[in-house]
């Protein structure tokens, strides 16, 4: 019991920290857009087309490879790109340039998808309060972002730098986090813990037929019997 409250309460805060980590990160990047290498009207064009395409390719794989895998994958792309940048020799700013667009791609999809995701975690019972506190801590991070680039006064690359490191730190603890896609959403907590698990199949008796497609087995989960 102790065991499965652990697990309850490890998704809940992983759930929270990293909505506050994303929020923080992808505003962090917007809005740093004009301290980059290069034309800021160029990199402003450049930024909002990297963000389409982020929303085009988070639809596209969250449907097909579940919602966990692409979050945690594109917020490491995104994280490790962000921490190249501290690697770059400064009269190389524009290859900076490039691996800060880098890092918003990959920020901007793992945005997108775990928005779905972060909403699948939470049980019926809380998911209204739940949602309600992540977007919370997520504009809490939102404020604080533009004030990471103070860190720029010490030492030029530490806002990409210090972004990057929290990217790739939740994206590894986001890997005890069930995946939801296909799967029935948790109605209670104490169901939480079987998200990721595909409910009991009911043996039936030969020569029962069952109503409809009887090459799909029956399938009950909880109280809702599915054919």
């Amino acid at each position: 019991m102790a065991s499965r409250s652990r697990r309850k309460s490890t998704n809940s805060s992983t759930n929270l920290g990293k909505r506050f980590v994303l929020s923080a990160v992808y505003y962090g990047l917007c809005v740093g857009t004009t301290a980059l290498a290069g034309d800021h009207y160029v990199n402003f064009i450049t930024s909002a087309c990297v963000e389409l395409v982020g929303v085009f390719v988070a639809w596209f794989t969250m449907e097909r490879a579940g919602r966990k895998l692409p979050s945690v994958l594109f917020m490491l792309l995104g994280g490790c790109a962000c921490a190249a940048t501290a690697a770059v020799p400064p009269m190389y700013d524009m290859i900076s340039t490039v691996l800060a667009m880098v890092g918003r791609f990959g920020i901007s999809v793992s945005f997108n998808v775990f928005y779905v995701y972060s909403a699948e975690v939470f049980p019926t019972v809380v998911r209204n309060m739940g949602l309600g506190v992540a977007t919370m801590l997520a504009r809490v991070g939102g404020i604080i972002a533009p004030f990471v680039y103070l860190l720029a006064d010490t030492w030029r690359p530490l806002p990409l730098l210090t972004f990057g490191v929290v990217s790739i730190a939740s994206a590894l603890t986001m890997l005890t986090m069930p995946e939801t896609l296909g799967k029935p959403l948790p109605n209670t907590i104490a169901s939480v813990e079987n998200v990721s698990k595909p409910p009991p199949p009911i043996l039936v008796p030969d020569g029962v037929v069952l109503p409809g497609d009887s090459d799909k087995p029956l399938i009950v989960f909880q109280k809702l019997t599915v054919l």
